[in-house]
């Protein structure tokens, strides 16, 4: 195994023959500063996409990005729209967006696919993960108790929003399948759930499974959530502000491509309701 660095040029590695690319190297924090994830994940990008173009009998480009190029869009988000003038949440879905759009730049050039994940969760056989985040921050919040209550008090937004969590063996399944077609270069795709539970589903099955109240206030705001956890609420209840955006976010993303190319590959994305159990047991032994 070699190991090198993205954000220099040659990414300090020798040349070497490859069938195959996978470009998954990124920082994903939602909190990034900006000059980091510029100098990181565009800079980065551009520096894996010259490294690759020297690679002799290279025959696919696998880049992974995100579902959260779409930024602040509402609606539907087809997987082959990318520049739809859209605002961003975070310097995160800013400069993955810019990184996307620069492996398209060379779609002419190299053979790319490119895959863009919805939130990844645990396994939903196994429950395992290397990162309690995301929905984490939720099994943790209703687990701690302000008055008999979950400390979480209340949810951002109207909990009508589609929230869209994948589990891991899912993701790696779906790239490994869609990886070895040869007609699914040049397409994107939402690695994501196609049938998506909303945050008060979400909520619901998460109090459910933990045997604990729903949030005694209901819903608030998000922009009186912004405030509240500018205030410190975030730092009481471990959860960051950035996640306020994703409860609350008014998009369905289409999985066209992606479910024509999975036929008859046995490949499927469980939904939340089917493997919360699993990833909810693995993080009461592992928290």
């Amino acid at each position: 195994m070699l190991a090198g660095d993205i954000t220099k040029r040659g990414l300090g590695l020798p040349v070497e023959e490859a069938d195959e690319f996978f470009h998954l190297a990124a920082i994903y924090m939602l909190d990034v500063k900006k000059d980091i994830a510029e100098n990181v994940n565009v800079n980065g990008t551009k520096n894996v996409l010259d490294y690759a173009k020297k690679i002799k009998g290279l025959q696919a480009f696998n880049y992974f990005s995100t579902c959260y190029v779409s930024g602040k869009r509402k609606g539907v988000i087809l997987e082959e729209e990318l520049y739809e003038g859209q605002e961003f949440n975070n310097h995160y879905e800013e400069t993955k967006f810019k990184a996307e759009a620069s492996v398209r730049i060379n779609l002419n050039n190299l053979p790319i696919r490119i895959f863009r994940p919805a939130i990844t969760v645990g396994n939903s056989k196994t429950g395992e993960t290397i990162s309690f985040n995301g929905l984490y921050f939720a099994f943790e919040a209703l687990n701690r108790t302000l008055l008999g209550y979950p400390s979480l008090l209340a949810l951002p937004g109207k909990g009508d929003a589609k929230v869209n969590f994948i589990p891991v063996d899912y993701l790696i399944d779906a790239v490994v399948a869609l990886s070895k077609k040869k007609d699914t270069i040049g397409k994107t795709f939402h690695i994501a759930d196609n049938n998506p539970l909303t945050a008060n589903e979400i909520i619901d099955i998460c109090c459910k499974e933990f045997n604990v109240k729903k949030p005694i206030i209901g819903h608030m705001p998000t922009s009186l959530a912004k405030i509240s956890f500018n205030m410190g609420l975030g730092k009481v209840l471990k959860i960051k502000k950035e996640l306020i955006a994703y409860m609350d976010a008014q998009t369905f993303y289409d999985t066209t491509n992606t479910t024509k190319h999975l036929e008859n590959t046995g490949v499927r994305c469980p939904r939340l309701d089917e493997y919360i159990s699993i990833i909810a047991d693995y993080w009461r032994k592992h928290k």
